[in-house]
């Protein structure tokens, strides 16, 4: 077996070797930079008179060890980054196939929330169908965040499509191996404080394989038991791979942290392997359901004006949860010995800027009404202690109350879907008013809501 200096004097060697041809120096730059095979090749199917979707191809360099597979990547509401074709010309390298299906385009439509719900299932089961059949390989799905509704939909179209036909020699040349989901978002819309967030009905009737990419600091990640059971429910095959320390977005933020930049360099290398822990499942799920009228139609949501971000009257009917952890000293703390006291429960994390702009403003609303009886607690999502009172150190000087969820106990009890999410509770402990996302705590509305509760027996 060669040794390390073997491999050292090796190394040497051919870099001589290059210096006195520099011939095969420039060759093996436009290999690794301009070769043909990671070029974007453009395309277009036609979906009707109308409508053309332009596609962009990514040719494979070489036979990948994953097999005959291809990824058709679909956009998310931010469209189709740089960053997700530069992931597709390293998949290429590694001999895999990269499609994207440019919507946003084909559709006219801006870029935005909204401009899912007008992906219809038609149209991505068309562009399924035209890309089975012209590579004649496995497809493997790929989309982040909303994008994958207009996924699962397209694919639950294009299976009842090709159930319906029985067309047994398609289904044996080529076929759906399954999907790869990046910090899916499942849920209709962000929930009221206090309320259940509600799945979409088609995360009931998905059965592929499915491979879920879900960072760990994100509400979402402990929804996920919840979404794993609602896509098992018609025999789909459910894999999770969860990534510590980043958030949802990671490999498109502009305000992207050191660990987060690490793991989107190797989101192909997640992808990649995604592919191969997929394959043994493809194929195990049982029928599509099909229901009596056929595959839904599709109606995109009105689009409504956002509402503004204030405190809003609670609306949930159920009591105020139990909140009982440690503080960042490692005390136990319970919430019903601050009966008497109007309070403030902030759920929070320190890698969420909007969690992070709002603290400074939430510490003059407690320096205001402390005396006459209000209290923050503020319930950070499991960090440790210690991160915490370096970020109170370097970034953010507040001195209200610092509780730790280590466990997400007390964020599915509260129906915590977003960060940051507030509750204001009267003297009684009763939940009175509530907000998802953050706002100005010196507001004079606050002012007016918080100081009704203070004049409260």
């Amino acid at each position: 077996m060669k040794n390390k200096y073997q491999h050292q004097l090796q190394l040497v060697s051919l870099a001589s070797w290059l210096v006195y041809y520099p011939s095969v120096l420039v060759t093996l730059i436009l290999f690794f930079l301009g070769f043909p095979a990671q070029a974007e090749v453009n395309h277009n199917v036609s979906i009707s008179d109308e409508i053309e979707i332009p596609l962009y191809q990514y040719k494979p360099a070489g036979k990948s060890k994953t097999g005959s597979h291809f990824i058709l990547w679909l956009p998310s509401e931010a469209g189709i980054l740089e960053q997700e074709k530069n992931i597709a010309k390293r998949l290429s390298r590694q001999g895999i196939e990269v499609w994207f299906a440019d919507l946003h385009s084909g559709l006219f439509i801006s870029k935005t929330t909204s401009s899912i719900d007008k992906f219809t299932p038609k149209i991505v089961s068309k562009i399924i169908q035209h890309l089975i059949k012209k590579t004649g390989k496995n497809l493997v799905l790929v989309s982040n965040s909303r994008g994958i509704i207009a996924l699962l939909k397209g694919a639950h179209h294009w299976q009842v499509g090709t159930q319906k036909s029985n067309d047994l020699a398609s289904k044996k040349k080529s076929s759906l191996l399954g999907a790869i989901l990046i910090s899916p978002q499942f849920y209709r819309k962000t929930p009221e404080p206090g309320f259940e967030g509600k799945l979409r009905k088609i995360v009931k009737n998905t059965n592929m394989a499915i491979m879920i990419i879900q960072p760990n600091r994100s509400p979402f990640y402990w929804k996920l038991k919840k979404c794993i059971d609602a896509l098992s429910k018609q025999g789909s095959a459910v894999l999770t791979w969860i990534i510590d320390d980043v958030r949802d977005r990671f490999y498109y933020r502009p305000d992207s942290t050191k660990r987060e930049d690490t793991v989107a360099k190797k989101l192909d290398w997640y992808l990649y392997h995604s592919i191969r822990l997929l394959k043994p499942f493809a194929g195990r799920h049982t029928k599509v359901l099909i229901s009596k009228k056929g595959v839904s139609k599709h109606k995109p949501s009105a689009s409504k004006k956002p509402k503004l971000n204030s405190l809003r009257l609670y609306k949930a009917v159920a009591k105020t949860p139990i909140l009982k952890l440690k503080n960042i000293s490692g005390q136990n703390r319970d919430l019903q010995t601050y009966k008497g006291k109007v309070i403030l429960v902030n759920f929070w994390a320190s890698w969420c800027p909007p969690c992070v702009h709002e603290m400074p403003s939430m510490q003059l609303l407690e320096n205001k009404y402390k005396s006459k009886g209000f209290q923050i607690i503020a319930v950070n999502m499991a960090e440790d202690s210690e991160t915490i009172k370096q970020f109170l150190k370097s970034k953010v000087k507040v001195d209200f109350k610092i509780w730790l969820d280590s466990s997400g106990v007390a964020l599915k009890a509260w129906k915590v879907f977003a960060f940051p999410t507030s509750y204001l509770l009267d003297k009684k402990g009763r939940i009175r008013y509530a907000v998802y996302g953050a706002i100005d705590w010196t507001s004079a509305d606050v002012f007016k809501k918080v100081e009704l509760l203070l004049k409260e027996k």
